[in-house]
């Protein structure tokens, strides 16, 4: 689909969207960072994710989400709580799975930890024990790899799908969203506006370029959209 040929002034947001009228290219100049939009979206998929088999077990139905680990020791609370709250949301929004969250203070009280990650040596039980208490068939381990919250926005995700019965991994991503690449703005724009398709919209869905939280969503939507959960039928 052809992104309509806009034009934006910069205001309040420091955003601005430029259409070169009759050349079919567009630049988005987010706080001083352009980046090029050509006529024709290209979308933007990750590549870097494996899946074991082509579809995921049918009987893989409820899955627990642990809580977020990242690389930066450092990462503020709020930003961290952020993008923690998203994983389930944007997991649910599947419709693949019955999602139950885990909280760091009950991830604490189970195992003495409040968090565990995918580079983690996690105790032999663990999975296990998750299983027992949640009655889940699989665990998402999420560790965000890379975030820049200022303009050009960046977001990196590790993500595994592991079976909490037999430790197998069922899906893997590793991918680092950057809104410097035109492919990344584009899906992020192009996710934007159609989230808000059949609401009244309140902005320009280019502000997703410089909104941390909306855009670590289109990331999350970007990475959980490989997931494939049935057969195709014929």
């Amino acid at each position: 689909m052809t992104m309509p040929q806009l034009k934006f002034t910069a205001g309040l947001t420091g955003l601005c969207l430029l259409a070169a009228l009759g050349s079919g290219c567009r630049s988005i100049n987010v706080d001083g960072h352009e980046i090029a939009l050509r006529g024709e979206p290209e979308a933007f998929t990750p590549q870097n994710l494996s899946q074991a088999s082509p579809w995921l077990p049918a009987n893989m139905r409820r899955v627990a989400v642990l809580p977020l680990t990242a690389t930066d020791n450092e990462l503020a609370t709020e930003t961290r709580m952020q993008l923690e709250q998203l994983l389930p949301v944007e997991l649910n929004r599947t419709e693949q799975f019955e999602v139950v969250p885990v909280t760091p203070e009950q991830l604490r009280r189970w195992t003495g930890r409040s968090r565990w990650g995918v580079t983690d040596t996690l105790p032999p039980d663990l999975l296990k024990h998750l299983q027992t208490r949640l009655e889940c068939d699989a665990v998402i381990f999420a560790h965000l790899t890379a975030y820049r919250p200022y303009p050009p926005l960046m977001v990196g995700w590790k993500l595994h799908l592991v079976d909490a019965r037999d430790a197998q991994i069922w899906w893997a991503s590793d991918v680092i969203f950057d809104a410097g690449d035109e492919r990344v703005a584009q899906g992020a724009v192009q996710f934007e506006r159609e989230f808000q398709t059949g609401r009244v919209p309140t902005a320009d869905p280019a502000t997703i370029l410089r909104s941390p939280g909306r855009f670590g969503q289109y990331t999350l939507a970007a990475s959980l959209g490989t997931l494939q959960r049935h057969e195709k039928s014929h």
